[in-house]
């Protein structure tokens, strides 16, 4: 049963595993009587083992006294001075005992056979992980936890990769020596070996679950955070407080804002002179703009008003031509939010992905210049119930009406659904056509937009920002009387030579002309047209499929009356003795 050790005269080579296994490598040097003649032989990359083994079963005092002529032997051999070979086991042993003091002892060594190990103890490698804030939460009613980093009252979602990055950091601090036979080095080798899985996915579910209560705006107050403190905003005043006054409760790492808060200086900044500017310098708009911003601000959640912000050009034309500063607008919400911008001509709601990057702590959506084909009403359920988002190769999870981001769609057309769900879900604000791709802000204010600007003018904006929660918190949502909006509308879905047409044929100066009021034949309606629109003409007489047809001539002009104050019902009649197909058309009574 005794267990065999070789190690090779000529080289030495096997006298660490041998030292390493006795109690007193000294003496088992000099029972062997290799002082001389041994020693004399040793490769100097086994010098060192010696001087490990010395260093850990041994104080320097002891090896000098017992081992003299053993350590001369040793300095001579390896042509070094006897002091220098003791200064080194005395380091050795220095560092050995740093280890015992070592708070994290998730490593240990073990003997498994006829060799030693260095093992992993997973449980205290989870409890070192915990007390470096890694924990797990349950935010949803889908029984999956999520994985968190948490430093005092502050959250982020963490992964497995930054868990492992933090243990091994750690190690990387470690003295050489970490055990009586392994060094910091082999620790690093361990973590680092394919076969390494106390670090996975599956092993940090087990850390402990802990419930946060987040630090949320309520319907009175609206908090914004900052590298320096805390600002509140209520209907009556704003007031900035250092941190540790949350009570217990928490904030995600994404809402902190990475500046400071600093008190402005009382001249308007540029955003709050480019909103006059985009509202056209009307008073009432620019109310209503600065309610959208607040409301956009405010993470209270209302489900009597949950609307989405919908920013789209006043300016109509046959092309759409943007740059009118309906995406600044949103932008500058994102400077006080966590928010998540999607491009809106690449977003198709019928995928199942669409919302993979929205996260629990995403408190602003934008879908920015979406297509004239936009399915809004793919959005009532994220605007009124809340948002389920499914990742690639993850399970998906659900974020509750109260805690789910706010939205805002900024589009060159017009949003198409309509209905009293529609219009109950959407608040309209026409952006006016001071800025386009001739003129941008820049050229405006000398400087971009966030970018360059300075510590003064960062405190202007977040004045006005501030302002702008303060006077929804007073005033609600203020919607403005549509502009053109009524007219995009019904271009969109017609045609601008239609809506052309339509508005001289029925009205006079503006109004409905009473005279126009009448039954019509649809022949009679579409010829007027048809010589108006020298375009529809040819096409009229074309024969193919895109031919102008009667039918859409007829749903178009069902749509234009009944979006101006028409009543408009298809009734036959007698045009020229004979019975043709025709409308009824009288002005609405409500």
């Amino acid at each position: 049963g005794a267990i065999v050790y070789i190690v090779e005269w000529n080289t030495g080579k096997g006298i660490d595993d041998y030292l390493t296994s006795v109690d007193d490598p000294g003496k088992a040097l000099e029972n062997l009587k290799l002082q001389d003649t041994f020693v004399s032989k040793l490769k100097p990359e086994y010098l060192s083992e010696i001087i490990r083994a010395f260093a850990i079963t041994k104080d320097v005092e002891v090896a000098e006294s017992q081992y003299k002529a053993l350590i001369e032997s040793m300095a001579k051999s390896f042509k070094v001075k006897s002091k220098d070979l003791l200064k080194d086991i005395e380091t050795k042993r220095s560092q050995f005992n740093q280890t015992k003091t070592v708070e994290h002892d998730f490593y240990f060594e073990e003997k498994k056979g006829t060799k030693k190990v260095l093992s992993i103890d997973s449980v205290k490698l989870l409890e070192y992980l915990h007390e470096k804030g890694f924990t797990r939460s349950y935010f949803d009613q889908s029984h999956i936890s999520t994985l968190l980093r948490v430093d005092k009252n502050i959250i982020d979602e963490t992964s497995s990769e930054e868990a492992y990055d933090t243990a091994l950091k750690y190690i990387k601090r470690l003295p050489d020596l970490i055990t009586e036979n392994f060094t910091r080095k082999d620790l690093e080798e361990k973590f680092s070996s394919p076969g390494f899985k106390h670090i996975s996915e599956s092993q940090l579910k087990k850390l402990p679950d802990k419930e946060f209560q987040l630090h949320r705006d309520t319907r009175q107050s609206a908090y914004f955070y900052y590298s320096n403190g805390i600002v509140e905003v209520t209907a009556s005043e704003i007031t900035f407080s250092e941190y540790g006054k949350m009570n217990e409760k928490y904030v995600w790492k994404s809402w902190i804002r990475g500046r400071k808060f600093i008190p402005a200086d009382g001249i308007v900044g540029d955003y709050e002179r480019f909103i006059d500017l985009i509202c056209g310098e009307a008073e009432k708009r620019i109310t209503a703009l600065k309610t959208a911003i607040g409301y956009s601000l405010h993470r209270h959640k209302d489900r009597a008003n949950a609307k989405a912000i919908i920013l789209v050009d006043e300016k109509v034309s046959e092309t759409c031509e943007g740059r009118s500063g309906k995406s600044i607008t949103a932008t500058a919400i994102g400077k006080f939010r966590n928010n998540l911008n999607i491009d809106g001509k690449r977003f198709k709601t019928d995928e199942i992905f669409s919302f993979q990057n929205i996260t629990r702590s995403t408190e602003f959506v934008c879908f920015d210049d979406v297509r004239k084909d936009f399915d809004f009403e793919s959005l009532f359920h994220a605007i009124t119930e809340g948002i389920e988002v499914e990742c690639k190769r993850e399970k998906k999870f659900i974020i509750p009406f109260e805690e789910a981001p706010k939205i805002c769609v900024t589009t060159n057309y017009m949003i198409s659904a309509e209905g009293g769900s529609a219009d109950g879900r959407k608040a309209e604000y026409e952006i006016a056509p001071y800025f386009s791709k001739s003129y941008s802000p820049r050229d405006e204010f000398g400087r971009l937009f966030f970018d360059e600007w300075d510590e003064k003018e960062w405190a202007r904006f977040d004045d006005f920002m501030l302002r702008c929660v303060q006077l929804y918190l007073q005033k609600g949502l203020i919607i403005p009387e549509p502009i053109n909006l009524l007219k995009r509308k019904i271009i969109q879905k017609t045609h601008i030579d239609f809506y052309e047409w339509s508005e001289f044929f029925f009205k006079l100066n503006g109004n409905l002309n009473n005279e126009k009021m009448r039954w019509y034949s649809r022949d009679e309606l579409m010829q007027d047209f048809l010589r108006y629109s020298e375009d529809f003409e040819k096409s009229h007489d074309r024969v193919s499929r895109d031919r102008f047809s009667n039918y859409k001539f007829t749903t178009w002009l069902k749509y234009y009356c009944s979006n101006s104050g028409m009543i408009i019902q298809e009734r036959n009649g007698r045009d020229a003795g004979k019975v043709v197909r025709g409308f009824d058309i009288v002005k609405s009574t409500t």
